[in-house]
């Protein structure tokens, strides 16, 4: 991200490993982040559904699940 601090998929990336580690703020911020970069990623918004979901935010998880789509 140093190199390229414009990289949908490098906070993408990183946001699912912080996802498989159970630090799920931080997938979330990376995926957010990653989002902001390309609005149109439609794994983005299910990695961060997961996220959402494992941290108990239905509402927010079922909002991605949808964007998703």
């Amino acid at each position: 991200m140093k190199l390229d601090p414009n990289d949908a998929d490098a906070y993408a990336v990183r946001g699912i490993a912080y996802l498989d580690k159970g630090d799920y703020d931080r997938a979330v911020a990376d995926l957010t982040h990653a989002l902001k970069l390309d609005p149109n990623d439609a794994d983005a918004y299910t990695d961060r559904g997961r996220a959402y979901h494992n941290k108990g935010d239905l509402d927010r998880a079922l909002a991605d699940y949808t964007q998703a789509l």
